[in-house]
């Protein structure tokens, strides 16, 4: 099964579940000797589970900008790392044109990997 460690790992720690590989592009710090997906065979795989704040289309500029400023605050403070990186995550913050860009990539890597398999939109 696929899990994400927030939810997994009290069963990883506990023996009840057992990790063969993570999906991410590099190993987690909280479980070093689980390889990547691609350090086991599946060639060019990675996906990084994230979190994303949205806003409604046509939210101002700076509303948006401020947003951004006191996420970055929030996402910076020892308690928010710290919890982040017992569940297996690692912060990261992206400026929102550098989300907008991510987003946009990372939907259209999906649109290619539903049309490989053959699933129709609806």
């Amino acid at each position: 099964m696929f899990d994400s460690y927030g939810s997994a790992g009290p069963n990883v720690k506990a023996g009840r579940l057992r990790v063969l590989g993570v999906t991410s592009s590099r190993r987690l710090d909280v479980l070093p000797d689980a390889p990547t997906l691609e350090e086991e065979g599946v060639a060019r795989y990675a996906y990084d589970l994230w979190l994303g704040l949205f806003a409604p289309s046509g939210t101002p500029k700076e509303v948006i900008d401020k947003l951004s400023v006191t996420l970055r605050s929030v996402l910076q403070t020892k308690r928010v790392m710290e919890r982040a990186h017992e569940e297996g995550g690692q912060v990261a913050m992206l400026s929102p044109e550098q989300f907008d860009m991510q987003l946009k990539r990372e939907l259209a890597d999906m649109e290619k990997l539903t049309r490989s398999l053959g699933f129709v939109r609806e």
